[in-house]
């Protein structure tokens, strides 16, 4: 064979490998937006976004922007959604990635906002948020008159997630989660009737990596701010969760505190220093009222809690290396260890 067939074979095989790598990568990025809210929209493999019909989403209702190559290649690249945030009636495509082989941006995730602007979509905005890991979700928030776009971060590492709401006034991902370091994903819920949903962050409280081990948000106009718990110190919040206890069809707090500031990493028997107590409140109009709050039996010897709502009437499994079962019994908790 001449030289110059070689070359040509060799070209061609090049380019085949190129092509067939491009589709194997393409065929790997999810084209269904992961952000809970978003519109019915899917990402094609040429990068294209499109708004769909559910019922047949593999046809382009309405072209919206076209991602670039580069941005789709990027690593750990995601398609979080389309949602219109500033209710104009034409909605932004979110992506991101997490540029974890350069050095310098290895701690952040990226996120491209693409807006029409003119009678064009183009990059609207690129914001970093912090993040030693990739965890991502987002969240879309369709609430008048402030449509919100939330999104989550592996912000504490090893010791778990963060959560940023994106900012349009001063155009930044702002960290909402605070000190709550969050194990699993955010519960977002009405709460007192005022249409807007409170954010229930659940966070790692078992061992004080959060703290506290449980917040609740809400916003207050202009930004969010933590609702519950709304006291700083002990009682310490390690677990809680939300649960219709009232059958009413509106939730309640359900939390596990320690009164005292235990250090629980210290005692190799996991035993810790004070009783730990079981409390619930109810959420209204004028805010939160305490509904009961009890100790629950032999705490000082129990670590690790988790949390079980039962079909009893009602009823709370609080699991630790024993159960302890606890019924409301008006409006006052009552608990024993079962057997």
């Amino acid at each position: 064979m001449s030289q110059s067939k070689l070359s040509f074979h060799l070209f061609v095989f090049v380019i085949f490998s190129l092509f067939s790598t491009y589709e194997l990568w393409a065929a790997t990025i999810d084209s269904i937006p992961i952000g809970k809210g978003s519109l019915p929209a899917r990402l094609f493999p040429d990068g294209t976004v499109c708004l769909v019909d559910d019922n047949n989403p593999s046809v382009c209702q309405k072209k919206l922007v076209t991602i670039p190559r580069r941005v789709m290649k990027a690593h750990s690249f995601t398609f979080y959604g389309v949602f219109d945030m500033d209710g104009n009636g034409s909605p932004d495509v979110f992506v991101g990635y997490w540029p974890h082989f350069i050095r310098h941006d290895s701690d952040h995730v990226v996120l491209l906002v693409y807006k029409k602007v003119h009678g064009k979509y183009r990059q609207y905005l690129r914001l970093k948020a912090e993040s030693y890991g990739y965890d991502p979700g987002a969240w879309f928030l369709n609430e008048t008159p402030y449509p919100k776009a939330l999104f989550k971060t592996r912000y504490g590492g090893s010791s778990g997630s963060g959560l940023f709401y994106l900012n349009l006034k001063t155009k930044s991902l702002d960290l909402i989660s605070g000190s709550v370091f969050m194990e699993g994903d955010p519960e977002f819920i009405d709460l007192n009737g005022d249409g807007m949903a409170a954010v229930f962050l659940p966070g790692r409280g078992r061992d004080r990596t959060s703290k506290p081990g449980a917040a609740i948000l809400h916003w207050n106009g202009q930004e969010y701010e933590k609702w519950w718990p709304d006291w700083i110190g002990a009682p310490h919040v390690i677990y809680a969760a939300l649960a219709d206890l009232e059958r009413d069809g509106k939730k309640e707090i359900v939390a596990v505190m320690e009164p005292e500031n235990n250090d629980l990493g210290t005692n190799r028997n996991g035993i810790t220093s004070g009783s730990r107590e079981l409390a619930t409140w109810k959420f209204t109009k004028d805010g939160l009222s305490l509904i009961s709050k009890v100790n629950l039996p032999d705490a000082r010897y129990l670590s690790e809690p988790s949390l079980r709502i039962t079909s009893s009437n009602p009823g709370i499994e609080v699991i630790y290396s024993r159960t302890v079962g606890c019924t409301i019994r008006g409006s006052k908790l009552e608990c024993k260890e079962e057997n």
